[in-house]
């Protein structure tokens, strides 16, 4: 019961920020361009279609396997992220010089418009490789030249295809890899919803094993969920611990210390464990 009223009160208090911020760009909108009667009922209704459509987007697609308001939905809350931080000192400024709205308001919109087409083009982008190379004077010689891939930020499950995410594992086996580090919000929806992909990680290939942390998307689709998902698939969660793979390394994964100690706190016992953060340290 405790969760549920945990979960409802977080779901409340997002939307009724993301209902807020609709609200705010409206009124700059406004502000600037003197919206006629007409004109606020067909922007009301627009702004709470992709308000709707983010919420149903959520919803079908976690329980019912529809993508379609999903894609909308996140589009949107996206742009509209970019709006509010755009919008919120373009209502400074128009405080401020209290004169030229229009023009401060276009100058604005063609920001956020410049700003959300680079982002979509990047997020839709493959992921990009980053070569990173660390020297240490007094390596052991028996880890010289260790190989570590990271993936982060991954939130699979909405945009990407099963081709896509097969390009990714293809191309991290690439590296032959002797760790594989997954460092939280792998996931935003349980993959074992969708075909052939419940052991999508099994195919991940790596010397010395797969491990993982979790992020704050892996509490809102389901931690456990998560951590069943990870068993499945090989891959070792770390959960504020510290293990030995060999006599040469260890590994260890850090969760938010002030985030699962508010948790516990709020269930008065460990339930489970929760990370907002997303670190592997050797």
């Amino acid at each position: 019961m405790m969760i549920n009223l945990y979960v409802i009160s977080f779901v409340s208090i997002f939307l009724l920020t993301f209902a807020f911020i609709h609200v705010f760009i409206f009124h700059v909108l406004n502000m600037g361009f003197y919206f006629s009667n007409k004109i606020k009922k067909i922007s009301i209704l627009l702004l709470s279609f992709l308000f709707f459509s983010f919420v149903i987007g959520e919803i079908t697609n976690r329980f019912f396997n529809q993508t379609i308001f999903y894609y909308i939905g996140s589009i949107w809350a996206g742009i509209i992220s970019i709006s509010f931080s755009v919008f919120f000192f373009t209502f400074l400024f128009m405080r401020i010089i209290k004169k030229h709205f229009k023009y401060v308001v276009i100058i604005s919109i063609t920001i956020i418009l410049i700003i959300s087409s680079i982002s979509l083009v990047k997020g839709l982008k493959f992921p990009e490789v980053k070569n990173i190379s660390l020297n240490y004077k007094n390596i052991n010689n028996n880890i010289n030249g260790l190989t570590i891939v990271q993936l982060t930020d991954l939130h699979l499950g909405g945009f990407q295809s099963k081709k896509w995410k097969k390009e990714l594992i293809n191309k991290v086996n690439s590296f032959n890899p002797d760790i594989i580090a997954l460092t939280g919000d792998i996931m935003d929806r349980d993959l074992c919803e969708k075909d052939n992909e419940c052991y999508l990680f099994k195919n991940l290939k790596s010397k010395l094993g797969v491990y993982a942390v979790s992020g704050n998307h892996e509490f809102y689709e389901g931690y456990n969920k998560f951590l069943k998902y990870m068993k499945r698939n090989n891959i070792k969660v770390l959960k504020n611990e510290v293990i030995k793979i060999n006599e040469y390394i260890e590994i260890g994964g850090i969760e938010d210390f002030e985030y699962t100690k508010y948790i516990k706190k709020l269930f008065k016992k460990k339930i489970f464990n929760i990370s907002l953060t997303q670190t592997i340290l050797l």
